[in-house]
């Protein structure tokens, strides 16, 4: 069980609580973390869509990154995600890396309440990784990383 999911199940009240059941020796691997991850993805993205279902066109921003919440604790996996939404104008992507260098970014663009995947940058943490093993990671992913590099990715 995740401890996304025993937060929000009420088996921790606070991120602190998960934070001291780390410390206690309570670990999370990097698969508990993605599925924990992915659930709450889903859900916002559900939310930012059902508040937003009056206008016809906008986009979602999603910046994702890895912070520990203590650097005394042994929390590698502590991922935080934010969700911008609604943005009227197509975000630019150097924008982006400019003011957020050290996210994620996911860019989507929801058009009559459908969420359209735009693009997806990673941060500098898996960005090198990534560029010098193109053949082991998703081709889109390659390709705006590629995009981005020559300027093209908008």
């Amino acid at each position: 069980m995740t401890y996304d999911k025993k937060y929000h199940e009420g088996e921790y009240k606070t991120v602190g609580q998960a934070a001291v059941a780390l410390d206690q020796g309570l670990h999370q691997d990097v698969g508990e973390t993605m599925e924990g991850m992915s659930q709450g993805y889903d859900k916002e993205m559900r939310d930012v869509l059902e508040k937003n279902k009056n206008l016809n066109e906008y986009y979602v921003v999603v910046l994702r990154k890895k912070e520990p919440l203590n650097p005394n604790l042994p929390m590698s996996n502590v991922m935080r995600q934010w969700f911008v939404a609604p943005r009227i104008s197509r975000p630019s992507a150097s924008t982006l890396k400019k003011d957020y260098p050290l996210h994620d970014h996911d860019v989507w663009k929801v058009k009559d309440g459908e969420p359209l995947h735009q693009w997806t940058l990673p941060g500098p943490d898996a960005w090198g990784h990534i560029m010098n093993h193109k053949t082991d990671h998703d081709k889109d992913l390659v390709k705006w990383m590629v995009d981005y590099e020559k300027g093209l990715l908008k």
